[in-house]
């Protein structure tokens, strides 16, 4: 999803712009977190437990690689 204002060289954009900019993005912010919160509980229901981070995954894997 690309944010971009209808400029005009030398203009400042309108408040309306900046007002329709603002909502965009957060619908789109709003939709990835719901997103995360949905995978997260198929995550859960599939393998009985919290969903790991990648940092979590990478601190794991080099433990076991010691």
């Amino acid at each position: 999803m690309s944010f971009e204002f209808n400029e005009i060289p030398g203009k400042e954009p309108s408040l309306d712009e900046i007002n329709k900019l603002g909502k965009e993005i957060s619908i789109h912010f709003k939709s990835l977190k719901k997103k995360k919160k949905a995978e997260k509980k198929i995550w859960k229901k599939h393998f009985g437990g919290d969903r790991w981070t990648d940092e979590e995954m990478e601190a794991t894997t080099k433990r076991q690689n010691k």
